[in-house]
């Protein structure tokens, strides 16, 4: 392990090792007294997909120092990687892969028409996504785990748990279930509403999530919202027309088509 000053929880960094406390008996916690979530089956799956971007996005955060390098951040992922394999996965039925997304075609269809100021977020995520990008195969030379790239929609049937910070994961590989990092909170389809842009103060809880509502309403990370004006129309329909998290993507389509091109 890199010898930078890190936050660390189960010896790897915090965010996923909070997570990884919700599949398995974690040694080293961060924090011994915190509440762990239901624990989860992890062998019910057949896959457990950890993306990238998140992981890389949570070594960052764990680093105490800024003068750290990509080669560090670079060799902490495959240390990291490799440890929670050897030590959670080499019994289990369960697989775990290392996905790494090229977001690039999906983000400029859900981005369609749409008119937005780049944020520092939107610069950080760049920076990231472009640092992904440069690491080939040969740079991730010594890692254990399967790695599986994907860059256009490709739904993957197979019972998949998700871990990662990007919505749009959906549109690449499918529905599955989501175990968030830095909680390690458990998410089906009907919870993954969390996860849309903010309408002001609104309670989006009994929204459904299907890929129209993720157009216009966005999320916190690729894909940006539609007009705050309309977002509030589209919320107002949805308590008038008491939508739910059961509520079809067609009944979506058809109270607000008049909103939609």
């Amino acid at each position: 392990m890199s010898k930078l000053e890190r936050v660390l929880s189960g010896n790897v960094n915090i965010g996923i090792g909070i997570m990884l406390e919700s599949l398995f008996d974690i040694k080293n916690r961060y924090d011994n007294k915190r509440v762990i979530p239901k624990k989860i089956d992890i062998e019910k799956y057949d896959y457990h997909f950890y993306n990238i971007v998140t992981f890389i996005r949570n070594i960052t955060q764990s680093i105490k120092n800024s003068d750290y390098t990509t080669t560090d951040v670079t060799n902490i992922l495959i240390d990291e990687l490799n440890y929670i394999n050897s030590t959670y996965y080499s019994n289990i039925k369960t697989e775990m892969i290392l996905f790494i997304p090229d977001y690039k075609e999906l983000i400029l269809e859900y981005n369609k028409d749409k008119e937005y100021n780049v944020t520092k977020h939107d610069e950080d995520i760049v920076e990231v996504m472009e640092y992904v990008k440069s690491l080939t195969n040969e740079k991730l030379k010594g890692l254990e785990v399967k790695i599986v790239r994907q860059n256009k929609k490709e739904v993957i049937h197979k019972n998949i748990l998700l871990t990662s910070s990007y919505l749009i994961d959906i549109a690449m590989i499918g529905m599955h279930d989501w175990l968030e990092s830095h909680t390690g909170v458990l998410k089906n389809k009907h919870k993954l509403n969390s996860k849309y842009a903010t309408i002001g103060k609104r309670d989006l809880s009994h929204l459904p999530y299907n890929k129209t509502l993720h157009k216009l309403l966005g999320d916190k990370t690729f894909v940006k919202p539609i007009k705050i004006g309309t977002r509030v129309e589209i919320y107002d329909i949805s308590i008038s027309k008491k939508w739910n998290t059961l509520t079809s993507e067609d009944k979506v389509k058809q109270d607000i088509k008049h909103l939609i091109k």
